[in-house]
């Protein structure tokens, strides 16, 4: 099998190692199509030219490195060939694109040599292989708006390819009408209309196969359907040729009984059923599915307000309804279908985005990883982040959250409920649940901001069901017998197909939904037998279903019923026998609830309804002991033990509990707790496993009070969280040989992220990090490194630079060497703030960005926990008044964290963005953007944030001149003079010293200034010197003792002039510009050494008085 496959006939998609690969940008995935087909290399400039219209050259190009950039790191080795002037795809054996598949195929069957316009056997066979590498329109659902020559020349593709396609379609149907065989050639008829359906040699040709095959009254409707569709698409009446066709149709139509006038209702067809069904692909359409325009109308409607809510009970058509509907609309559609797994919200929120990135113009997230490293569940703080990037969008979208029934989650239901009310007017919800989600479904009725299809609005009316079975079920029913199943299941749609299925055996034939069934007198007798509720007809039918199967087949649905999903490898485990890939290809061929999970058709599910149904005749045949069928635990076990050995082991523990193997499933669990937590961040699973065992399992395994109180930790229940460590000690004296002093070791950690959580105590942080360092075993390079950082940083948050940095350093080689990419970038980015401690800034500068280099290129994409980093060096960048670099860097950072690292990373990225934005003369997007980080910081449950958020923006709201908030601050302040100080609370004491001297309060500051600086010094932290003596000088220049200011500020200028800072000085404004000036005068700066320093000084606080003056 090739290495990397390219699909692009259909919706675009790339398969790498048999696993999909999802581009980062738009564009990229543009230009790597673009360059696979290319017959030669195209130069650099035609490139940018191409994707980068707007921009002047020398930036177009810069856009096109940055995209080849990214491209490189996401494909094999060797497959990207550039050089100075051009840009192409090697081609390779281990390289498969469909295109070129495609075409060589067709060019096979045109080269095969036989008189033309014949054809044979070998050519038909290189026809339909041709036919199956078609799966869609080139490139189908993607373009680029801002590219008009790429469009045009993905246009010129697609109207290429789809003429080889359907002259392929027509040689297939012509062959198989000669040779009798009239159903494969309706079905390649059926697909060369669905490419263009005003091709009137292909309706005459459908119609006349239907007549040719008996199938008058599909012959008469097909009819109707051209002349409707020549009427409003081309304004055309029936010609006289048509009219000759329609006569010829009516004396069989009228022989059979029925009216030639009477009404049929138009068939649509749609998309053929597509290779790749995820959760975040529209599932595919039947090309025969019933036409629901009075659904569409009603969705359409939606469209223009907030919500649209799909309720009803299962099986009635909710998924195939939207999926329907997004062939209709020319909305872009984000498709997210939900299942029970998704209560988690870092994993709802992951895939939410996902898709969401499906639509969007931009991206707001690159790729995304679960939410790895997640420490908070909440998910509301982040949709803030999401909504202002959604703001930005300006043509309107659909997101469609499908199966959300299987939401339980209070928080998910909340946060959606904020989503709602602050909706941007660009996006529109839709919401598909068998159960109405608790959402402000009054409020936004009372609004007009819902449409709602409940289970009346989806029911088959009596000519939807006529249609549903006669050409989608292929059922040759009188009006009578379609009538009384109509009647009988209450157009519930799987009701009616499962009695579809039903008939078909009755009638002896196969589940093959192409072959037509003549229905007579049994089938009418079956009919009219059976009446009752929906549960009733659902176990009627099903056992109708499963009993017509051989005992093999009907022993497998059974068993695998007890499967998410499934493979045949695990099914032979779970049945204990063979062949189950083969019975598996029988299931899908014969349509009977089977949902492909995956493009190579090796993972499967069934259908949800299906699943139940199976389950009970399942729990009904082990209760009876028929069948010779294994117990539950028995097929449990069996399925766990597969997936153990294959390390699927989130599934595995799932099937270790189902099997009441709490002993089995709670020693997976130990091995997965920090792997969960740190790997995949998945708090709510790990909750959900746990929860699962029996308390006096907790005994014997206290690492289970362990994981709970990780949990608990992570909700912010940190008192609930240490009587679980308490359990947890008190169990350890039953463990045997070390690992009672492992376990302690354990304990240790989670105690110190607690004190440091809940307290801010760095003693016990520290103490609990020495005990922890102490008692983990050697080899545990992953929890000893977390245990050296609780030291180090322990140590830098109190002002210990010097302790701190040998134990950060040692965190980052065991965290490195554990492949913790989490904890080696947190490490990393307090070893950078000792660094800034210790005024060695661009040390700290140079050890961020070797960091983010080497990171980078051990991954195929950045990783999240990278935005700390990024961040950090975007805020030394801006205080270099270097502020393009800082800005990429910042937004870089950004959009990183918010992928899956705690919110109040987010923040502490945020709060550098207001005064970045005001540098650039941007204020009404500064002002926009502080409020969001403080909103975002108000919500967070840990108190420290959002005081520390205040006093960050202190500085910002002096810069606007916001007096209100500022004297607030002040008020709501419980720091004074008296107090005491240290590091962790030293910016909320510089910002009350600011605060203090834009009141004219000067004694005061410059007391709590000597508190400050006495600390620091006493601490070796020289980095913040330079800036409290700049405020020291303007505290004497308000005093106006001069000399004494001018002193301050010539220290503060040699301290900061080896680290050319500019920033600190620029936002003091017109008063540093006046000291700056007098010092000039008096030629202080001269005498110095500083005149050079002070004159860039001027410069920018010039530029930037400049700015502040331009009320953009």
């Amino acid at each position: 099998m090739a290495e990397i496959q390219l699909h692009w006939l259909g919706p675009p998609a790339i398969i790498l190692n048999d696993r999909p690969l999802n581009l980062e940008m738009r564009k990229t995935l543009a230009l790597l199509a673009y360059l696979s087909l290319s017959p030669q290399y195209p130069t650099r400039d035609t490139l940018a030219g191409l994707f980068w219209p707007e921009f002047d050259q020398q930036h177009a190009l810069a856009n096109l490195r940055r995209n080849l950039s990214s491209l490189a790191k996401q494909l094999p080795r060797g497959l990207l060939e550039a050089n100075r002037e051009t840009i192409g795809i090697r081609r390779e054996d281990w390289l498969a694109i469909d295109v070129d598949a495609f075409q060589k195929s067709i060019s096979i069957s045109r080269e095969h040599s036989h008189p033309y316009g014949s054809a044979c056997p070998e050519c038909i066979a290189q026809l339909e292989k041709s036919v199956a590498i078609y799966q869609g329109d080139f490139l189908q659902g993607f373009n680029l708006r801002d590219c008009p020559e790429f469009d045009r020349w993905q246009s010129f593709h697609q109207e290429r390819l789809r003429a080889d396609v359907a002259e392929a379609f027509q040689q297939l149907a012509d062959y198989y009408q000669h040779q009798g065989e009239c159903e494969k050639a309706i079905q390649h008829v059926q697909s060369w209309l669905y490419l263009d359906s005003l091709n009137e040699t292909a309706q005459r040709m459908l119609i006349q196969l239907y007549r040719q095959t008996g199938q008058t009254g599909l012959a008469l409707r097909q009819y109707e359907n051209w002349v409707e569709l020549r009427q409003s698409e081309l304004g055309q009446a029936p010609d006289s040729d048509l009219l000759a066709v329609y006569q010829s149709l009516l004396p069989a139509q009228q022989m059979g009984g029925v009216e030639a006038t009477s009404a049929f209702s138009r068939s649509i067809i749609g998309e053929s059923e597509a290779l790749v069904k995820t959760k975040l692909f529209i599932p595919p359409l039947r090309m025969d599915r019933v036409s629901r325009q009075r659904l569409f109308n009603l969705l359409d409607a939606g469209s223009q307000r907030s919500l649209t809510l799909v309720s009803a009970p299962a099986g009635f058509g909710k998924t195939t309804l939207l999926a329907s509907w997004t062939a209709h609309t020319q909305l872009p559609i984000a498709w997210f279908s939900v299942d029970e797994s998704d209560n988690d919200p870092v994993r709802f929120v992951t895939y939410l985005v996902a898709a969401l990135n499906s639509v969007l113009h931009s991206n707001f997230h690159d790729q995304i990883e679960g939410f790895a490293q997640s420490l908070q569940t909440s998910i509301q703080p982040t949709l803030i982040k999401l909504l202002n990037h959604l703001s930005e969008e300006r043509e309107p979208f659909v997101l469609i959250l499908d199966d959300f029934q299987f939401i339980r989650s209070p928080e998910i239901h909340q946060a959606l409920a904020f989503l709602l009310e602050r909706m941007p007017a660009c996006m529109h919800l839709v919401v598909a649940t068998r159960s109405d989600p608790t959402l402000p479904l009054s409020l936004l009725r009372a609004r007009d901001q819902l449409v709602e299809i409940r289970l009346s609005d989806l029911r088959f009316n009596l000519e939807e069901s006529t249609g549903f079975l006669r050409q989608v079920m292929a059922l040759d029913l009188l009006e009578e017998d379609c009538a009384a199943l109509e009647t009988r299941t209450e157009g519930w749609i799987a009701g009616l197909q499962m009695a579809a299925l039903a008939i078909r055996t009755v009638a002896g034939q196969s589940l093959k939904a192409a072959e037509k069934v003549r229905c007579g007198q049994a089938v009418s007798e079956f009919i009219q037998a059976f009446s009752g509720s929906h549960r009733y007809i659902l176990d009627f039918l099903g056992e109708e279903v499963l009993n017509r199967h051989p005992e093999d087949v009907k022993a497998f649905l059974l068993q695998t019923s007890i499967l998410d999903r499934f493979c045949g490898p695990l099914c032979d485990a779970v049945t204990g026998g063979e062949g189950s890939q083969a019975i598996i290809q029988t299931l899908e061929r014969e349509n009977l609830f089977l949902v492909p999970l995956d493009g190579e058709r090796q993972w499967y599910r069934y259908h949800h309804l299906f699943s139940d149904l199976l389950r009970f005749h399942l729990e009904e045949a082990i209760s009876m002991k028929s069948g010779g069928l294994p117990g539950l635990d028995t097929l449990h076990r069996r399925a766990a033990e597969w997936l153990e050995k294959e390390q699927l082991f989130p599934e595995a523990i799932q099937h270790w509990i189902a099997a009441r193997q709490y002993d089995r499933a709670a020693a997976l669990i130990e091995k997965q707790i920090y792997p969960t937590l740190l790997t995949t961040g998945q708090v709510y699973t790990l909750g959900e496993w746990v929860s699962a065992l029996p308390k006096d399992l907790y005994l014997s395994r206290p690492r289970l009070y362990i994981a709970k109180s990780w949990i608990l930790t992570m909700h912010s229940q940190f008192a609930a969280a240490s009587e679980q460590l308490e359990l947890a000690w008190q169990a350890v004296e039953g463990c045997q040989g070390n690992e009672p002093e492992y376990i302690r070791g354990e304990i240790a950690l989670v105690r110190g992220g607690l004190a440091e959580l809940s307290t801010r105590d760095f003693v016990t942080m520290r103490a609990q990090g020495l005990v922890a360092s102490e008692k983990l075993p050697q080899d545990d390079a992953m929890l000893r490194g977390l245990a050296s950082w609780l030291i180090g940083a322990s140590y830098l948050f109190e002002g210990d630079v010097q302790p701190a940095e040998g134990y950060l350093s040692q965190a980052i080689r065991l965290c490195k060497a554990a492949g913790n990419f989490y904890f080696t970038a947190v490490a990393i980015l307090d070893l950078s703030n000792v660094r800034i401690e210790q005024c060695r800034h661009r040390e700290a500068y140079r050890l961020l960005q070797q960091a983010l280099a080497e990171m980078a290129s051990e991954r195929d994409r950045q990783h999240p926990s990278l935005g700390y980093l990024y961040n950090a060096s975007a805020q030394l960048l801006l205080a270099w008044n270097e502020l393009d670099e800082a800005e990429q860097q910042l937004k870089t950072g950004i959009d990183l964290v918010a992928q899956d690292l705690p919110d109040e990373v987010l923040i502490m990225g945020l709060v550098i963005m207001p005064y970045l934005k005001l540098a650039q003369g941007k204020r009404s997007e500064a002002l926009q953007v502080a409020e969001e980080c403080l909103q975002r910081a108000e919500a967070y449950p840990l108190p420290y944030i959002p005081a520390m958020v205040r006093a960050e923006l202190i500085r910002f709201w002096i810069r606007v001149g916001d007096q209100e908030r500022i004297n607030d601050w002040l008020q709501a302040q419980p720091l004074s003079t008296d107090g005491p100080t240290c590091r962790m609370n030293e910016v909320e004491y510089i910002a009350f010293v600011k605060a203090l001297l834009w009141q004219g309060r000067v004694d005061e500051a410059l007391k709590n200034l000597d508190k400050i600086e006495s600390l620091a010094q006493l601490q070796g932290r020289t980095g913040k010197l330079f800036y409290l003596l700049a405020l020291r000088a303007l505290a004497h220049q308000q005093m106006n003792d001069l000399d004494q200011a001018l002193s301050a500020l010539e220290t503060s200028l040699k301290l900061a002039q080896h680290e050319a800072y500019i920033r600190a000085y620029v936002e003091e404004g017109q008063p540093m510009e006046s000291l700056l000036q007098l010092g000039e005068s008096r030629g202080v700066w001269n005498r110095a050494h500083l005149d050079g320093y002070v004159s860039q000084l001027l410069q920018a606080i010039h530029e930037d008085l400049a700015l502040s003056d331009d009320p953009e």
